[in-house]
This record gives structure tokens, C-alpha cells and sequence, in this order.
């Protein structure tokens, strides 16, 4: 049986992090560094460890928007889970990008999930 975590949280990355930003370096650090936080502490919380995992983002949104800039935009958050001991680091041979889709929601449900399943 393969293992997988199912991970929420109650926000969308941000503009200023996804792919097509032109914001300031010093807001995108900041930003990143936010996420970075988020995701170690999702590894407080579900203190699993996985060899090697496919990614999956499900992003509940009231609006639509293009999945590989709020793909991009998880990249602070997933080197937060490396830094958590959830992946031993973010090179292809730990970590697989699965589906990337929208789910429309209403502004107040906005939120990300971010299902983990362990590979062979």
C-alpha cells in the first residue's frame, strides 16, 4: 500500500512568488521566507518522511489563473518541507511534480492542498 499525506493550507501563493512577478527582490525573499515558515511547520504537523514522492497542488480558488505560475509559486513552501527532513532534498530523484489544477471556489474557502504519495 502505498502512503500519502494530504497537506492544506489556508492561502494561494502569493503574486509576488509566482512565475510571472516582476516585484522586488527584497518583497520576494520576504514572501518566499513566509512560505518557507508555512512549510516546516506543516512538517511539525505530519512529521513524515518520504525517499522519493509525487506532488500534487489543488489550488481552491474563486478566480482562475494560470497553474504553472502558482506552481512556481510553491517553491519557498516546498523548501520548506525539505528543510522540515520531509524530502532529503527537492532534486527529481526525491521529488516527482504531479497534477497541478483549479478548483473554483468562493473567495472565503480559498485555500491550497498539497497531496503527497510515496513512490517506489
Amino acid at each position: 500500500m502505498t502512503r500519502s499525506v494530504t497537506l492544506s493550507v489556508l492561502w494561494i501563493p502569493p503574486p509576488e512568488v509566482r512565475g510571472n512577478s516582476r516585484a522586488h527582490w527584497r518583497t520576494k525573499y520576504d514572501k518566499n521566507l513566509l512560505l518557507k515558515q508555512s512549510g516546516v511547520e506543516q512538517t511539525l504537523i505530519c512529521p513524515e518522511t518520504f525517499q522519493k514522492a509525487r506532488i500534487t497542488y489543488i489550488w481552491y480558488k474563486a478566480g482562475v489563473g494560470d497553474v504553472d505560475n502558482f506552481a512556481i509559486g510553491m517553491k519557498g513552501f516546498l523548501d520548506g518541507l525539505v528543510l522540515g527532513n520531509m524530502f532529503r532534498d527537492d532534486s527529481s530523484d526525491c521529488i516527482v511534480q504531479g497534477e497541478h489544477r483549479f478548483e473554483k471556489v468562493k473567495r472565503v474557502e480559498e485555500r491550497t492542498e498539497i497531496i503527497v504519495e510515496e513512490l517506489d
